[in-house]
């Protein structure tokens, strides 16, 4: 179990703990499965499957793309460092959690011999100024909440001297982070005898079977594959799970994101660490450097050049000595995020039955109840990580693989029910929007 400490705090936590609603109660794990389906082979669905595949359970990936991380975990350089908060909190912890895990599980998958390299820990330096502006984010807030080694601050000729290039403000430093080469971590996590890659193979109907054994049943599109069947399924196909009506009432949301490729300069080949302001640029690969990356609430595949433009003009904006770079190539990703911007995590809720089961939260929000919440024993959900995925994937994987065997979980309990899909249900209930 990953342990994460908040600088300053004692080991009892210091936030409003979790109250056991009981919408939030899940089923109890009678066996341990066998097999697994897990739909998606971005970082969230090759994380489930390498978690799982490590407890012993045969895995089937399918994706509809012709190779791992196609899709928006496939740019080929992304950014690892946490996501901060202003004050302690179960979510806080989780995030911190995240990072801390992510960054030894690279470590030890990305220190094994005859392995291609897919993990650079350089560090990853911040700007100051691009904190998160809507929670009002001071570096001296962050600084008396995370310890020096998540987080650092650095005056600007110190930043300049790690980065290898000129700085003109203070900075945050993250000497744990660095970058990872996505489709390169994904083939790592299905390089397994018990992990099986389908490719090219789009599920359009998923079910749990009526038979005697009970197993989930995933149906391609494509007639002439055969059905999967196994005693799992886990979704973790980004926006795509809307597809299955079993969850479209998961408001999930899409945010398209393009990053742009640059030959190297005579400036920008000098950089050490991932450098973050508007927009990020990563340490060269053969002379060539990302930056990453415009966003907007779109699906749109096709390359824009006005987002080049923006990448850019962002970039020489915080860093001028980059001016000079053009674009040769861009790589877009289409990501998955919810309003609240959490993932969700957990096991699949059978919204009817607990509409049903809680329909007087329409009437009175601070009702109490007794009867546990209504799932979809052997239906589980990784999704909508948005653009902290890198963090937060691995995590999640390990925390569905602890919940499928009915282990005790790496997180918290509050944590779990802040990332479970039931917030939204119970949420609209209370507002009586459902």
């Amino acid at each position: 179990m990953t342990t994460a400490v908040f600088s300053g705090l004692s080991q009892e936590q210091t936030y409003p703990t979790y109250k056991n609603e009981p919408w939030y109660r899940l089923p109890q794990v009678t066996r341990m499965p066998r097999t697994a389906t897990v739909i998606g082979a971005g970082l969230a669905g090759c994380s489930t499957a390498y978690a799982l595949a490590q407890r012993g359970i045969q895995v089937t990936v399918v994706d509809s793309g012709n190779y791992p991380a196609s899709n928006a975990s496939g740019i080929h350089q992304l950014a690892l460092r946490p996501r901060l908060f202003k004050t302690a909190s179960a979510l806080a912890e989780f995030y911190l959690q995240s990072f801390l895990f992510a960054a030894s599980q690279f470590r030890l998958l990305g220190t094994e011999p005859s392995r291609d390299k897919f993990w650079h820990p350089c560090g990853v330096i911040q700007l100051s100024t691009a904190l998160n502006k809507r929670n009002k984010l001071s570096s001296a807030a962050v600084e008396s909440l995370y310890g020096s080694e998540i987080v650092e601050l650095l005056e600007k000729k110190q930043a300049s001297e790690i980065a290898g290039t000129l700085i003109a403000e203070d900075g945050l430093h993250f000497q744990l982070g660095g970058w990872v080469d996505s489709p390169g971590l994904c083939k790592r996590y299905l390089d397994s005898a018990r992990i099986r890659f389908v490719k090219d193979c789009c599920i359009e109907r998923i079910e749990k079977s009526s038979s005697a054994n009970g197993q989930w049943q995933a149906h391609p599109k494509n007639l002439s594959i055969s059905t999967f069947q196994s005693d799992i399924i886990v979704l973790a196909n980004s926006y795509n799970a809307s597809c299955f009506p079993i969850v479209e009432s998961i408001p999930l949301r899409t945010v398209r994101g393009q990053a742009s490729y640059t030959d190297s300069s005579e400036a920008s080949i000098k950089l050490r660490t991932v450098l973050c302001g508007q927009r990020s640029l990563f340490p060269a690969v053969d002379s060539t450097q990302t930056i990453s990356a415009s966003y907007r609430q779109e699906i749109d595949e096709a390359r824009s050049k006005n987002d080049d433009q923006e990448n850019l003009n962002a970039l020489a904006a915080d860093f001028p000595q980059f001016s000079t770079l053009k674009v040769s190539s861009s790589g877009i990703g289409i990501r998955c995020n919810t309003p609240d911007f959490k993932p969700v995590i957990g096991m699949a809720p059978n919204f009817e039955k607990m509409i049903e089961e809680y329909a007087h939260l329409k009437l009175d929000a601070g009702k109490v109840f007794s009867n546990p919440g209504h799932y979809h024993n052997g239906l589980y959900l990784n999704l909508a990580h948005g653009s902290n995925g890198l963090a937060t994937a691995p995590l999640a994987g390990e925390t569905l693989a602890s919940m499928i065997c009915g282990e005790v979980s790496p997180i918290s309990t509050e944590a779990l029910a802040n990332l479970s899909a039931t917030r939204f249900l119970i949420r609209d209930l209370k507002k009586q929007r459902s």
